[in-house]
């Protein structure tokens, strides 16, 4: 019978912050993260921009894409977006490494190649380290999922206006617009 040695999120950032591919570590495994379509991106772009607008007209905090999360002692995910609120991102602006814990906010953007089994072994690894919010986008469908800890998911169309009082005061998007 043989053993497998399992990464830790210490001995994974040795290795993905030297490397140029997109990597993440999940339950102590390298899984390879492929490059994304323009749509993706787009839709990526417009909702990152709209959270630094917001952000920076005073809400404060840190919005970016693609930072490594450390969820767990064998886990390093890597949201397309993602929000920090200013009291857990308070002098944090140069720190060059993994984040410890998890974002406020997560947002995923799906692509046809991904499978239901790893969307949603990703939002239980966001939610059980604490991430509050995640918008999960579904650009075939024009739809986003909104999850919370413990509560229902909801299923917002395109006609729908994304807002979350609670995590964002303030912040408001009319989900068409990330679909022109």
């Amino acid at each position: 019978m043989s053993t497998q040695t399992l990464m830790s999120t210490s001995e994974f950032a040795a290795i993905a912050l030297a490397s140029d591919q997109r990597i993440e570590l999940v339950d102590g495994e390298i899984v390879e993260m492929s490059p994304v379509s323009l749509q993706h991106s787009r839709i990526v772009g417009k909702i990152v921009t709209r959270l630094t607008e917001w952000a920076e007209q005073g809400a404060g905090g840190m919005v970016g894409t693609e930072l490594g999360f450390n969820l767990g002692p064998q886990t390093t995910r890597a949201a397309d977006g993602y929000y920090l609120s200013p009291e857990r991102s308070a002098g944090m602006e140069d720190y060059d490494g993994f984040w410890e814990g998890a974002p406020d906010l997560a947002v995923e953007v799906i692509s046809p190649t991904e499978r239901a089994s790893e969307i949603e072994e990703k939002i239980v690894d966001y939610m059980q380290a604490g991430t509050r919010l995640m918008w999960i986008i579904y650009p075939r469908l024009r739809t986003i999922h909104v999850i919370r800890p413990s509560q229902p998911r909801h299923i917002l169309g395109a006609d729908a206006t994304l807002e979350a009082p609670d995590v964002l005061p303030g912040f408001s998007l009319a989900i068409a617009a990330l679909f022109v």
